[in-house]
């Protein structure tokens, strides 16, 4: 067998299909993935689609093994799981300190270096837990309000240029009727700034005829300073939110940069108070304080799970 075909088959013998549906090219999978060998060119574009997309894979019951996945695909939790180890460690060593059977060892007691010690790391701990929180929170609300936002500004300003259509139209102001003469589906193909200058632009034209000699003929159509008000509102409200979903996403990227120095500077405290650990050791109690703080300094590996079956050996011609 050709070396490709080996390395081709090596890949597909660690994909265990149970295909409840075949999906669209992708007709070359069969079970007996060894006779698949002979589609070389098949198997490399089956590949490639697998490593590509995986999560659409699961819906036809492919088992795909995480090492067969890039990195880049495989799903992480928001936060990194190094980091979200190292914050359970801190917590978890405070705990320790908190103890009532341990508060009386060390908390105001020689050396009280211990104790102004603990208290920086705790606010050190509290602040990369709070920057983990943000870093963590949802993105997605901030896209759903834009949407509302863009929805209700289309809709007032459609309204509102309808009844300046109106009004223009009986006055004999054709030209100014014209430049609003628009449907309902023509606003909502406007995006961002294109929206925001044109609800404006609809703004001033009725805020000038609102105020003109033709006030009160205005204010029959619902041209009037309720309804002028109710339109400056939605577009100040939309123009907000245009650079809210990209604001957001740049703070969770900030922030995602500050955990790691963050970590360390609360690790530094810990260390220090490790190095004063041991004058609390001359004592029964002391002695046992300090065996129960060192096992609480070690960090438990919380993320994803390692395989619970090794992949099948690659096939051998």
């Amino acid at each position: 067998m050709p070396p490709h075909t080996t390395a081709i088959a090596s890949i597909i013998a660690g994909i265990t299909p149970r295909i409840a549906v075949m999906p669209p090219r992708v007709d070359a999978i069969t079970p007996n993935m060894t006779a698949m060998t002979t589609h070389v060119k098949d198997l490399s574009t089956i590949i490639v689609q697998i490593t590509r997309n995986p999560i659409s894979y699961t819906k036809i019951n492919l088992e795909i093994p995480r090492h067969f996945i890039p990195r880049r695909l495989v799903t992480q939790s928001p936060m990194n799981d190094r980091i979200a180890n190292q914050l359970a460690s801190y917590r978890t060593r405070l705990d320790c300190l908190d103890q009532p059977a341990h508060l009386g060892i060390w908390q105001n007691q020689a050396p009280q270096a211990f104790t102004t010690k603990v208290a920086a790391a705790r606010a050190a701990t509290q602040a990369l837990i709070d920057a983990a929180a943000r870093q963590s929170a949802p993105i997605t609300g901030s896209a759903a309000d834009k949407r509302r936002e863009e929805k209700e500004l289309e809709d007032t300003a459609y309204t509102l240029a309808r009844a300046l259509v109106a009004c223009c139209t009986d006055a004999g102001d054709l030209t100014q009727a014209a430049k609003y003469d628009l449907p309902l589906s023509a606003w909502r193909r406007l995006r961002n700034e294109a929206l925001i200058q044109r609800a404006r632009q609809l703004e001033a034209d009725v805020t000038a005829l609102a105020g003109g000699p033709s006030s009160g003929d205005a204010n029959n159509y619902g041209i009037n300073l309720a309804t002028i008000a109710h339109l400056t509102k939605d577009a100040d409200d939309y123009a907000a939110f245009i650079v809210a979903p990209q604001n957001t996403i740049a703070g969770r990227s900030e922030l995602t940069a500050s955990l790691p120095s963050l970590s360390r500077a609360a690790a530094l405290l810990f260390d220090q108070i490790e190095d004063l650990l041991p004058q609390f050791s001359n004592t029964p109690l002391g002695a046992i304080f300090v065996n129960h703080y060192r096992a609480s300094t070690q960090i438990i590996d919380r993320g994803h799970r390692p395989l619970t079956t090794p992949p099948p050996a690659p096939v051998v011609s």
